[in-house]
């Protein structure tokens, strides 16, 4: 259920970044076509304008009659934001759109100029008149580059399409929270069948780590195991063995301080899961002050070596300081083996516990012998 919703959740982030970027490319395309059309339309308003300047001109219109005249021509106009006119003999008048500031008289010629700073205009359309034969006016128009109504209705569209995909990909990832919770933190009870006790213990220390834990001859049954852990190493461990690879099974412990909260064993889950990067990696409760985790495809050495990095993060972690004063790792392995669950989990306790009892030594790792193994094995199975 859960790599299923795992298929589907990811399926759903693809998706929603396939819509950012149609929202972004549809977004350009209609803005550059907002841009062409509206240039289009500047060309024709500005032409009309000047007809209508040579029309006042042949009318006989000067002075406030042919401001007037330019006036109602900018105010009906779509792209006209600011019109400045010079007639020849140096009287000149502007006439801008109501809220556009665009206009700034000029006291070196006591005429008129166009401040653009901090705005977004096309530069000044040009053109001289003449209007009654005799007197020439000079046009300058200002517009921008697009229409700013149509650009907010192409912003409010795109920014419609985000927030939808935004809210999907919110929606996926607070159920993909919960699911993940729900498998990263069981809490099944315990396993009800008892596993085997073998008749006598095979497992031997290693020689790169002195401090891991011997077992006993007499094989102790585990404690704190859930039906989910069972069933993650259950399937992990038919993984490896299919393809011939290693896993690395870590049960952490701590003691915590009166500041911390129930929440602290998904903090550290949480804290591993970004630290080990491993594909497939998940964690378990084992009470109020200890999780299990389960770093598929890894060796054991690089598992002890990730280990004691990792024991050195959580420690020097400020987050953590306050909440935790001990902290122990017990490590174990497949290494090779046909081993069950029950048996792996074991060793992983294991190790905590040698660890627990050497202050000096807070993170021990056991190792077995893969060919006594398989001896212990043969003879386990013997009549």
């Amino acid at each position: 259920m859960v790599r299923m919703w795992k298929k589907v959740s990811t399926a759903i982030s693809i998706l929603c970044i396939v819509v950012y970027m149609f929202a972004a490319v549809l977004a350009t395309y209609k803005i550059v076509n907002a841009v062409t059309e509206h240039r289009i339309i500047i060309e024709q308003e500005f032409a009309k304008l000047q007809d209508r300047v040579r029309g006042a001109g042949v009318l006989g219109f000067t002075g406030a009659d042919l401001e007037n005249e330019i006036r109602a021509s900018v105010l009906r106009s779509l792209t006209l934001d600011a019109v400045i006119v010079t007639v020849s003999g140096g009287v000149a008048f502007a006439v801008e759109k109501p809220g556009e500031r665009a206009i700034v008289p000029n006291l070196s010629n006591t005429g008129y100029s166009f401040d653009t700073k901090w705005k977004i205009y096309r530069p000044p359309y040009l053109a001289e008149v003449t209007g009654d034969g005799r007197t020439t006016l000079e046009i300058n128009a200002l517009v921008g580059y697009i229409d700013k109504e149509r650009l907010g209705d192409i912003l409010r569209e795109t920014l419609l399409i985000v927030l939808l995909s935004v809210t999907a990909a919110f929606l996926v990832l607070m159920l993909d929270v919960i699911v993940f919770d729900k498998s990263m933190y069981s809490s099944a009870k315990e396993h009800d069948t008892r596993p085997p006790k073998p008749p006598r213990e095979p497992m031997t220390e290693s020689a790169e780590e002195p401090h891991e834990p011997v077992l006993g001859k007499k094989v102790e049954e585990p404690t704190g195991i859930y039906l989910g852990l069972i069933q993650k190493l259950h399937e992990e461990l038919a993984s490896a063995d299919e393809k011939n690879t290693d896993m690395v099974l870590l049960c952490v412990e701590w003691t915590k301080t009166s500041l911390a909260d129930a929440s602290l064993a998904k903090q550290i889950a949480e804290e591993a899961a970004v630290f080990f990067r491993v594909d497939r990696i998940s964690a378990f409760k084992r009470g109020e002050t200890g999780i299990f985790i389960v770093l598929p495809d890894v060796v054991f050495k690089h598992g002890l070596k990730a280990a004691r990095e990792f024991h050195g993060r959580i420690l020097d972690n400020t987050a953590f300081k306050t909440t935790i004063t001990n902290f122990y790792v017990g490590l174990t392995s497949r290494a090779g083996r046909e081993i069950d669950p029950e048996r792996l989990i074991l060793e992983a306790e294991k190790a905590v516990d040698k660890a627990k009892e050497d202050a000096d030594q807070p993170i021990v790792a056991f190792k077995a012998d893969p060919s006594k193994y398989k001896n212990y094995l043969k003879n386990k199975s013997s009549p």
